[in-house]
């Protein structure tokens, strides 16, 4: 009997020894992550300011004096259209405009005299107004088949050759303002929630040797194509940019606030019967299993929802040998490790784009609930 009770303590005393031997895991803090991305367009130089100019009645284009690319000022005569219309009317509201002065003039000598009522005055002066303001509307009328330029600027694209018959308000021509320019771009439906007016881009201009210059966003689409479903959207450089002209072609890049969420090694989640997982330590040195539901991939890792919160713990080594409730020995990772645990579980990921140069939040290497090094409990 003694000696059975000499071996059973034996055998007790290594099983608790054995139970003593603590699996040893590396952590990291899990935090929120945002996520940049360079995003790029293909965008088109515009003026700033342009307007087509156009006469109101139909005619014949009796005079072009200018042609396209040619600088003009405000108020500079373009083109003269002679409408047969707007003479006929000019000259019968100038000879009613004539009839009634001249009767005006006779009533008025005559009332002086006391042999005209004073209704029959107020009658000839109500005429006289109609006559003035026919033969004004016929001025102006006459004065509008004078195109002139809008505002200083360029001459752009011409529509119609002298001579010509013209309809009414068929366009004649294009005035471009260019000392100012905004590039215009499209953006698919699915990014313009991402865009925000005031956040600046990298214009590329291959017309111009590639030059690049930073702008500014000014204006942000609110209507969709309905046939490319995209949202146009436009530029403003933010200083001049010589030789840059309506019409050149070039690629935008722009910075957009892309992912932002828990951002954690793609090596980290594995997958059961019920869906994706990753272990984590509780405050107790506990394992548990956190479901997640991985959203995309990003230039650190996955970006996954649900399952976790800011400040657990992930484990990023030794997840292998874990279960449910165990127990373990607790190594913080440090920043290196976890840089390089990020860089290796995102390589090989299509369609990532670059992403921040500067450290996540989750590369704290310490954590008050754990203060165990290598090998210690």
């Amino acid at each position: 009997m003694f000696l059975g009770l000499l071996s059973c303590a034996g055998k007790k005393s290594r099983q608790e020894d054995v139970q003593t031997v603590l699996v040893p895991v590396t952590v990291m803090p899990v935090g929120i992550d945002t996520n940049l991305r360079t995003a790029s367009y293909v965008g088109v130089v515009e003026a700033a300011k342009s307007a087509w100019v156009s006469c109101r009645y139909p005619g014949r284009l009796d005079s072009l004096l200018v042609k396209a690319g040619e600088p003009v000022e405000k108020g500079q005569l373009l083109a003269v259209v002679g409408s047969q219309t707007v003479q006929s009317t000019l000259a019968m509201a100038e000879a009613a405009l004539a009839q009634a002065e001249d009767g005006y003039k006779r009533v008025k000598q005559v009332h002086g005299s006391g042999s005209i009522a004073d209704v029959q005055l107020v009658e000839v002066e109500s005429k006289l107004a109609q006559a003035r303001a026919s033969a004004a509307a016929a001025r102006q009328a006459a004065e509008d088949c004078r195109i002139k330029a809008p505002f200083a600027g360029v001459v752009g694209e011409l529509q119609v050759d002298q001579g010509v018959e013209l309809s009414p308000l068929q366009p004649l021509m294009q005035v471009l303002d260019v000392s100012e320019v905004e590039i215009r771009f499209p953006v698919p439906e699915a990014e313009i929630s991402r865009m925000e007016v005031g956040g600046e881009a990298t214009v590329e201009v291959p017309a111009l040797d590639n030059l690049r210059f930073r702008a500014r966003m000014v204006e942000k689409g609110m209507t969709a194509s309905l046939l490319s479903h995209t949202y146009d959207c436009r530029l403003e450089p933010l200083e001049p940019v010589q030789g840059l002209m309506p019409g050149m072609v070039g690629k935008v890049y722009m910075d957009i606030l892309y992912d932002r969420g828990t951002v954690i090694p793609a090596s980290t989640v594995q997958m059961d019967g019920r869906g994706k997982y990753a272990w984590v330590v509780n405050p107790e040195r506990k394992v548990e299993k956190r479901y997640v539901e991985v959203e995309g991939f990003s230039g650190k890792g996955v970006i996954v929802s649900k399952g976790f919160e800011p400040g657990d713990l992930l484990i990023v080594e030794g997840s292998r040998k874990v279960s449910t409730g165990m127990q373990v020995e607790v190594r913080m990772a440090q920043t290196e490790e976890i840089q390089s645990s990020m860089v290796s579980s995102s390589a090989g990921q299509s369609g990532a784009n670059r992403s921040d140069a500067g450290q996540s939040a989750t590369g704290r290497t310490e954590d008050s609930r754990f203060l165990s090094k290598p090998g210690k409990e």
